[in-house]
């Protein structure tokens, strides 16, 4: 039995399928899975419960509205400017250092951890770090890092004052804040009874309100599990189960299975020699693969980086296809149309000039986002204008002298409009280059569409903070701050996640069970990842 199935079956046979059932699951992914095995499980047409994962759960209860991530770091400046009186850095050397406070500032909120003790203990290890044995007088250098470290306790305390003035609360403070106020789960209905399945890692907050509602009888904690990792009490892979189920008072969970040491697994290894060759040859297997056996196929993406040549690369005889974890927008064209965009507001600047750098002219015309429009007249006519470009080495080119059609020009017009440092303006005029190319380029390029659209609305909320006011910032400082608000959103892909192939990341198979996977980017680096924990906390 799946793992979906048994969570579907304990729901029917223990009739919890009422209005005060909470279902609540580690991934969206799995939301569909369980519905539709709930369908079959009750072969009839019945009420869903509410299904929602952890992280939907507790942002829901929290008394404010979640801030923005782009919201947060410039809130986190503006304490920064608050505490620091002596040396203080610009906005560009703050960003180098920002997001990793922040991202220790909600692990000390997520686990539930005192800040005052946490800053205390991080004092006293620095301290030692830069202890000098021959009572030498410290360097310049020593002092400086020293005073970061002084600055960490009033830098937290005044960021949770300025989120507390602004009506702001984080993500990991709705998890503290629920952790502190259990009671809040029974708002809504005093009878609700929730069911936890499928999770592994907990934080201290999680861990804390699943406990709560265990020893109260208002929930239950399911784990999928494996006998292999989970009895084995030196298997690192079960560590975070084992931990749990001591924490929880489980000593016998319901779904343990006896599965990978006893039933026989077939494993084909292909080496490739390039990440594309990985790609081709999914293709090449994919292509073998009966639709009727489709929908038990699974193509995980340890290395999520080959979403866009997988997409472009798959058979057509495989039918329907379902993504689940999105295609990075940096990682298609808008990334390098955002570069060229940037590129040429510095150029403006270093070369004192309105005229027309070459190198940025031939970027343009030569972008998916300005071709694909274009008919073979005012294509030709590009080509044309490149010629001469090249045959009399002109450098620079004034707009009004470029013979090309009426609506390129409009094009270049708006991209090139001087920003003068007015980063309003500059949102104002990224967003009419958005608008104009959404109008031109033709329903055909429905890829090209998709990415536009999610890219304009990946920038609104950071126009509103723009709007709002930002600190003195270069050119260079503005392109930092406004690439790092959108690198990390993507373009999700809709589709019905129970039919056809399936194609995800690997946090996104919790709870789901396949009887057929290719595994791509399984590569040292990647699985395990071999990155570097991004902290300012020692381990």
């Amino acid at each position: 039995m799946k793992f979906i199935d048994f969570i579907a079956e304990r729901i029917k046979e223990n009739n919890w399928l009422n209005d005060d059932l909470v279902v609540v699951l580690p991934s969206s992914r799995a939301v569909k899975y369980l519905m539709a095995a709930l369908s079959k499980s009750y072969g009839k047409p019945i009420f869903a419960p509410k299904i929602l994962t952890i992280d939907a759960l507790f942002s829901s209860l929290a008394p404010k509205k979640i801030i923005d991530p782009s919201r947060y770091l410039l809130l986190l400046y503006k304490a920064y400017c608050i505490v620091e009186t002596e040396t203080k850095q610009d906005f560009e050397s703050f960003l180098t250092w920002a997001p990793l406070v922040l991202n220790d500032f909600e692990d000390i909120n997520r686990y539930l951890l005192d800040p005052k003790d946490v800053f205390k203990n991080l004092k006293a290890i620095k301290e030692l770090e830069s202890w000098n044995l021959e009572d030498k007088e410290i360097t310049e250098a020593q002092k400086v890092f020293m005073r970061f470290w002084d600055l960490l306790p009033g830098l937290y305390a005044a960021l949770d004052n300025l989120l507390l003035q602004q009506n702001y609360i984080t993500p990991a403070q709705s998890y503290r804040h629920l952790a502190q106020n259990t009671e809040l789960l029974f708002s809504e209905n005093s009878n609700s009874f929730y069911v936890f399945a499928g999770f592994n890692a907990l934080s201290a907050a999680e861990t804390k309100v699943i406990d709560y509602l265990i020893k109260k009888k208002a929930a239950v904690y399911f784990i999928d599990s494996d006998v292999y990792y989970l009895s084995n009490p030196t298997h690192e892979a079960g560590l975070f189960q084992r931990k749990n189920n001591k924490a929880f008072g489980i000593n016998k969970p319901e779904f343990v299975r006896n599965e990978l040491s006893t039933k026989p697994l077939k494993i084909d290894l292909i080496q490739c020699a390039q990440l594309t060759g990985q790609v081709k040859i999914a293709a090449t297997e994919l292509a073998k693969i009966s639709p009727a056996a489709m929908e038990d196929t699974l193509v995980l993406l340890a290395d999520e980086t080959l979403i866009s040549a997988l997409v472009k690369n798959l058979p057509l005889s495989i039918g329907k296809a379902n993504i689940t974890l999105g295609l990075p927008l940096n990682q298609t064209p808008i990334k390098s149309w955002i570069e060229i965009i940037f590129d040429i507001q510095e150029n403006k600047s270093r070369f004192k000039t309105n005229a027309v750098y070459h190198k940025d002219l031939q970027r343009i015309i030569n972008h998916i986002f300005c071709i694909s429009w274009l008919d073979d007249a005012a294509k030709a006519k590009l080509v044309h204008m490149e010629q001469d470009m090249i045959r009399y080495n002109r450098v620079f080119q004034n707009l009004d002298n470029l013979k090309i059609s009426a609506d390129v020009l409009e094009l270049l017009n708006k991209i090139y409009i001087p920003w003068d440092q007015d980063w309003s303006k500059a949102m104002d005029c990224i967003r009419a280059i958005n608008s104009f190319l959404g109008k031109q380029i033709p329903s055909s390029f429905e890829f090209e569409n998709s990415i536009l659209s999610a890219f304009d609305q990946s920038i609104n909320a950071f126009e509103i903070i723009v709007n709002e006011g930002l600190p003195d910032l270069s050119l260079r400082t503005f392109k930092l701050l406004f690439s790092q608000h959108w690198h990390s959103k993507s373009i999700a892909f809709h589709g019905n996640p129970i039919d056809g192939l399936q194609i995800m990341g690997l946090l996104e198979t919790r709870l789901l069970d396949f009887k057929r996977i290719i595994l791509l980017g399984m590569n040292e680096g990647n699985l395990p990842p071999t990155n570097n924990l991004k902290t300012i906390i020692p381990i």
